[in-house]
């Protein structure tokens, strides 16, 4: 229960964070801005007309996801974040539908300070939202995550479908209860290339289309 509330507010609070230029007697963003690590956009940040078409080798199905919407501005500092009220930040949103044109997954990418940047990762689900986050400090990914015990990699290249793919970060969430996937593997400039989750069904990417 705990878990879940706690979820609930972090949702509450990035849909509601602005990510835009707002106000005539604000802080001029156009010279004060801190800027998203390149390297976290390049893996999470996709553009509208971006979609993933994925098979389930053990069922014979199909699914896919498309970009509904996509943001990516300039906010002004939010003193409750612990940011510096002297700059702007650099932040990307991002829905998620499936082919029902339901939004299932809804994505931050924003800065928790000058250096470090958090990706966060919010699934819909019946009754209740999951949540994911990675962070990068620097640009450079960091592969021990203090919150939750996720298992995060590294991986050169891996073929997927008869294809393969260069620059992978792996992550096993399988000892996580509050997340829907058991595993993910995100290619960059691509996005998710494969997922698995609490079901054990296991999605492999058949074709994209990827905006960035």
């Amino acid at each position: 229960m705990k878990n879940l509330l706690l979820a609930a507010l972090l949702l509450l609070l990035f849909t509601n964070m602005q990510c835009k230029l707002t106000g005539p007697n604000e802080i001029d963003c156009n010279n004060n801005s801190i800027h998203l690590s390149g390297n976290a956009k390049s893996y999470f940040f996709y553009k509208d007309n971006s979609y993933w078409v994925y098979y389930n080798e053990a069922t014979n199905e199909y699914d896919s996801f498309f970009v509904s919407k996509a943001e990516l501005n300039i906010r002004q500092p939010i003193k409750d974040m612990g940011d510096d009220v002297n700059k702007c930040y650099e932040c990307a949103r991002i829905s998620i539908c499936n082919t029902s044109k339901k939004e299932v997954f809804y994505l931050t990418i924003d800065n928790t300070s000058e250096n470090r940047n958090s990706f966060q990762e919010f699934q819909k689900s019946v009754g209740f939202e999951s949540d994911f986050g990675l962070f990068y400090t620097k640009d450079s990914l960091e592969t021990i995550n203090g919150v939750r015990p996720y298992e995060i990699t590294i991986i050169d290249s891996l073929e997927i479908q008869s294809k393969w793919y260069k620059n992978l970060i792996e992550v096993k969430s399988d000892k996580v209860g509050f997340d829907n996937f058991n595993y993910r593997l995100y290619a960059k400039n691509i996005g998710l290339i494969k997922y698995i989750d609490k079901q054990a069904n296991k999605w492999e990417l058949v074709k994209h289309q990827v905006n960035q």
